[in-house]
């Protein structure tokens, strides 16, 4: 309703929503990843890329790659929840945590595992140490 009233030139929505460009991208996992980042559908039209962190790094790395960032990640969830149990009294003790958090939730949607992506890029530096 509101793009019938509000914008009268808009360019119709491909009809393809995540979840089916989730499926495309799941099909075509292999354990070599491949060249090209984005898909195409049935109908011609370009992905772009995968919408989801996860799947995109297992389909551009392959299913190896896949399964080592998803155990990243889960050991990035694990160090700040005991960086935080260590460091409650400190006010950036949650610092950590919510990065990952916002991290994870975009991630969930949206390629972001990239450094000039603020959240990709605060998920990178974050957990970079000497």
């Amino acid at each position: 309703v509101f793009r019938k009233l509000f914008l009268k030139n808009h360019i119709p929505e491909p009809p393809y929503g995540r979840l089916d460009i989730y499926k495309l991208y799941l099909n075509q996992l292999n354990w070599e990843g491949h060249e090209t980042v984005s898909l195409k559908t049935a109908d011609g039209h370009e992905t772009g890329h995968a919408h989801n962190v996860l799947i995109q790094v297992a389909h551009d790395f392959g299913i190896g790659a896949g399964i080592f960032f998803i155990l990243f990640c889960v050991f990035a969830g694990i160090k700040s929840i005991f960086y935080f149990m260590h460091h409650k009294e400190e006010s950036t003790a949650l610092i950590p945590l919510g990065v990952l958090a916002v991290f994870g939730i975009c991630g969930l949607v949206e390629w972001v595992f990239l450094p000039y992506i603020p959240t990709g890029f605060g998920f990178l530096f974050l957990y970079i140490r000497r």
